[in-house]
């Protein structure tokens, strides 16, 4: 169960992230990064970052906090979800035109310019 709720966890705030990353400064990013979605400790990413391991966690703490506040006052990730269950009553040509339209911007594609 615990593993269930750690997946949860790294599901929703991936989800949060990939709306809300623009708020975050470069560092928050880079810090989010390296423990969501390149899963280093929390060791490894103070010694990559030359700060302590005591403030990785609170960084960490305090972007989870933030995304979770973000989230509950702008609900984007939640209305994502809705949406994909009422499209699935309609035909998929017109799925996949919603689903370009309503995903969140490629961080990508705003890193490389």
């Amino acid at each position: 169960m615990a593993d269930d709720s750690k997946l949860s966890d790294y599901t929703f705030f991936n989800a949060c992230f990939d709306w809300y990353y623009s708020l975050f400064t470069d560092k928050q990013t880079q810090l989010f990064d390296a423990y969501f979605h390149y899963d280093l400790s929390l060791q490894e990413i103070a010694e990559q970052h030359g700060i302590s391991k005591a403030a990785v966690s609170d960084a960490l703490k305090q972007i989870k906090e933030k995304l979770t506040h973000l989230e509950a006052n702008f609900q984007l990730v939640s209305r994502q979800k809705e949406m994909a269950k009422h499209m699935l009553d309609l035909p998929v040509s017109t799925q996949e035109a919603l689903q370009a339209l309503w995903q969140p911007r490629d961080r990508k594609r705003k890193q490389s310019k």
